[in-house]
């Protein structure tokens, strides 16, 4: 859950075009695309 939601919707519409065609997004495509929203990659 995001509250206040902002604009997080952009970023699922983000994640999709990284997503389009059956793609496999580069790391570093990912990574920023998350940036962009406050959020960082955890490595498990």
């Amino acid at each position: 859950m995001f509250c206040p939601a902002g604009e997080r919707e952009k970023y699922f519409e983000g994640l999709a075009e990284l997503l389009k065609d059956g793609q496999t997004p580069d790391r570093d495509a990912l990574v920023e695309l998350m940036r962009q929203f406050d959020q960082e990659p955890v490595e498990i």
